[in-house]
């Protein structure tokens, strides 16, 4: 089981501490807070699907755990943050002890491409929201499109959906949803590529 297919109640808990966290992130790191809440959720999100080394994901955590200076999470932490990571087997109880940490039984590798699709399907929706106050149906509706198989395939889809945003005055929905089609187009060796190349898309 992995972090995105646990059960409701494993859910619940994941997101209220995590939802917790990122509120003192938020209070602690004045005007580079939400480049500090990104960086704890793109770590969090990319230990889940095993998009990195764990030493990665124990350097990211840290400096949120430090930046945060609570103690309530240092502890939830503490025996992740200073696990050794020498060995195979010592990166494995590392992992346990962080999916510990998170009230979950294990991870599980996925392709780069999908990760990035998830990531991105909610934050246009978010950006959607925030253009739209006024327009929650919109924002409904763009949501959907990106979540149906058919309309992010098809031409006709696409145009639909592209003609949606185009409402958006200040071009940004545009923009986004254009890097979104071209990720749903690409191969996995084509995003892994231009993951090596350390090009990102705005959603990381």
């Amino acid at each position: 089981m992995a972090v995105h297919d646990f059960s409701k109640e494993q859910r619940d808990v994941f997101d209220d501490q995590h939802r917790e966290l990122k509120k003192i992130l938020r209070d602690k790191a004045g005007n580079e807070a939400e480049v500090a809440v990104k960086k704890f959720d793109v770590a969090i999100s990319e230990f889940a699907w095993e998009q990195v080394p764990m030493a990665d994901t124990q350097k990211a955590l840290g400096e949120a755990i430090h930046l945060a200076n609570d103690r309530k999470f240092s502890n939830i932490y503490e025996a992740f943050l200073n696990a050794p990571l020498g060995s195979e087997k010592e990166e494995a109880r590392a992992r346990d002890l962080l999916c510990q940490a998170h009230g979950i039984s294990t991870t599980s590798y996925r392709p780069r491409k999908d990760w990035e699709l998830v990531r991105a399907a909610p934050f246009i929706a978010l950006q959607a929201d925030s253009y739209w106050k006024d327009s929650p149906e919109k924002v409904l509706q763009l949501a959907s499109s990106l979540q149906d198989r058919g309309d992010n395939y098809a031409e006709s889809g696409r145009t639909r959906t592209m003609d949606l945003v185009a409402s958006d005055t200040t071009g940004k929905l545009t923009e986004l949803l254009s890097q979104y089609y071209e990720l749903y187009d690409q191969s996995e060796a084509e995003v892994q590529a231009r993951r090596a190349r350390g090009t990102t898309y705005p959603w990381n």
